[in-house]
This record gives C-alpha cells, structure tokens and sequence, in this order.
C-alpha cells in the first residue's frame, strides 16, 4: 500500500477481534511512528502501551465515569449526556491494545510533534492491517496528574493522546463525504 492509498483508505476503526498485537508489531509501530518530522528534531515523544482487553475495559469505565461526573449544563460534555451516561459504553471499543503518546512538556511545540508521530502510526498500522482510533474522551482521565503518576510517567511529560488498536473486526467503513478544503487566503506576489 503506498501512501496516497493509505491516506485515502484509512479510517477510524471501532470493532475489534480478540487477535492481540504482538509486541514487535508494536515495536514496528513506534519505531514508524518516530520517523515523524519535529521542531528542532527535537524528537519529545514517549509512550506508554496497556494490552489485555479486561485491563483495557476496566480503564474505559474509570474514564466514562470521569467523564459523567463532569457534565454539566453548557459544558462540552453535555451532548454526550445519553451516551457517558450508559454503563455499557466502552470509549476504547474493546480493543486489545492502548498506546499513550506523551510528549516533553519543555518542548514548545511537543503537541504538534507528537500529533504528527500518532499519525504515522496510525497510517502504518492500517497499512499492516490494523484498525486504530484515537480517543479524545480518555484524556479527561489520562492526562491527570494521578494518572500519570499511577502509570509511572515522568513529572515533565504530557499526554498528547490515546490511541485504541487491534485487528480489524469485519471490512472499513465507507468513505464519508469530505468538505472541500476551506482556503483562507492564496496570495501570489507579483
């Protein structure tokens, strides 16, 4: 698969099989990931994997409830009132594996790095097969303190985001309608 067909075909994948991903596919992954461009090659990324689907399960139910306890009238987290608030929702759509993408917080453009190495994972994984969804809802619980310091992070990292992954239950989705790239400008000087 090259590139264009990658970047047309990729899709956010929400149904896994119980195949786990073994870790020098991982390894692969990340490695692929690094490759990313940075500012300054500064290269601030660090990640953290969680495998085991009951693991995984449990982390899910610790964020949803995070989550429901933050809605609140005319907060963000409203319109999902009916979907948090259901103790069967799984914001990690029973995958195997969770990557956690941290970046050094001493690094002023660390967000931006780290957002590019993701999504070279992202597209190498679906170029070997394997689905992948990046879940802005864990950060409500992943990116805390406590969290981090459960995990072992260092003080001076910063999630970036997760990413759900596993092998692909059943064909992707169909391709959604795109909006045409909305230009703010084209200027050509003279």
């Amino acid at each position: 698969m090259d590139i264009i067909e990658a970047l047309e075909t990729r899709r956010s994948v929400r149904s896994f099989t119980d195949e786990p991903i073994g870790e020098d596919v991982l390894r692969t992954l990340l490695a692929l990931g690094t490759k990313a461009p940075s500012a300054s090659n500064s290269q601030p990324w660090s990640f953290g994997i969680l495998q085991g689907k009951a693991r995984i399960r449990m982390l899910a139910e610790e964020a949803r409830q995070v989550l429901v306890s933050g809605i609140t009238p005319g907060s963000p987290l409203e319109k999902y009132a009916s979907m948090l608030e259901n103790p069967g929702y799984d914001m990690f759509h029973g995958a195997g594996t969770l990557l956690f993408v941290y970046g050094r917080k001493d690094m002023p453009w660390h967000v931006g790095d780290c957002s590019m190495c993701i999504q070279n994972i992202m597209l190498a994984a679906h170029s070997m097969g394997i689905g992948s969804c990046w879940i802005g809802f864990a950060n409500w619980l992943c990116k805390t303190d406590a969290f981090g310091a459960r995990m072992g992070v260092p003080a001076d990292r910063e999630l970036v985001g997760v990413v759900c992954m596993g092998h692909r239950k059943g064909e992707l989705p169909p391709v959604r309608l795109r909006r045409e790239p909305e230009i703010l400008f084209w200027e050509c000087a003279g």
